[in-house]
This record gives structure tokens, sequence and C-alpha cells, in this order.
């Protein structure tokens, strides 16, 4: 798990990945500052994330996160943008 606090702008994050089966991962915000950490993003299609997820976060978290998970983020968040979600 990747836990990140406030930095500048952006919320604290959690990046939680699981390398049983296909590797699945989940990104999630605190949006409320109150610990009520919502998911944004994951690469298991049947949980559903939130449009633009990318920019709840901001461009540092989610290099940051890319970089824990081995995952390009940049082009799945416009991929995710767009309406196309990838499952790996």
């Amino acid at each position: 798990m990747l836990r990140k606090q406030n930095e500048g702008r952006a919320p604290p994050y959690e990046v939680w990945r699981y390398t049983s089966g296909k590797g699945s991962y989940y990104i999630f915000a605190d949006r409320t500052g109150f610990g009520a950490y919502q998911l944004i993003f994951s690469n298991d299609l049947r949980e559903p994330g939130i449009p633009s997820w990318s920019e709840v976060i901001g461009r540092k978290a989610v290099d940051d996160a890319g970089q824990f998970l081995g995952v390009d983020l940049f082009s799945l968040s416009r991929r995710d943008d767009t309406g196309v979600r990838q499952q790996f």
C-alpha cells in the first residue's frame, strides 16, 4: 500500500496493490479531509471510478502512484477521460 498525505492542493490518497491473480490495484482519495476515502480509479472493471480521477489527485500523485504500480497511469487517465478503460 502507498499512502500519501496532503501535497499542495491534492487530497490525501492511498494506492492498494494486490499481486495475486491478475494483479488488481485501487486508488482512493480523501476528498472531504475527514478520512472518508472514496475509490476514484481501479483496473478492476467491476469497480466504478470517477471521471477525471487524475485531476482529483494531481499530476505528481498520478506519477507517484504509477511508479509504485509500475503502470503508465497518465495514458490510462487520458483513456479514461474518453470513456475507454483497459484491463490488465
